[in-house]
């Protein structure tokens, strides 16, 4: 099960998920939040991790998916060391420990 809660602030799309991100729920997340991005042109976009306890390789796909989307790197944060290793060995994004901090990465 994958739960999304979206938010709107200054200029940045933070998208708070729990639950698994996995080959069972990327649809969601996929079918929830590109469309989003591309109809409302969003370019800065913070994924908060905390309360994920699973990601696999589709879940990764879909996040580089959406990178790709906005042309840009996401920021992740609030992200389990054990969940951080593993996406670091499959994708490139902006780690940071906290929302405050992601939205200082994206200059707002």
């Amino acid at each position: 099960m994958l739960d999304i809660d979206i938010e709107y602030k200054k200029g940045v799309l933070f998208v708070r998920l729990s639950g698994q991100l996995s080959r069972n729920t990327y649809r969601s997340f996929e079918i929830n939040i590109i469309p989003l991005v591309i109809y409302q042109g969003i370019s800065k976009i913070v994924i908060n991790l905390d309360e994920i306890n699973y990601i696999d390789e589709k879940g990764i796909s879909s996040l580089k998916k959406l990178s790709k989307v906005i042309n840009s790197e996401i920021t992740l944060c609030t992200v389990k060391r054990e969940i951080k290793d593993y996406i670091s060995n499959y994708f490139k994004a902006i780690i940071t420990s906290n929302e405050l901090k992601a939205l200082r990465v994206n200059k707002v």
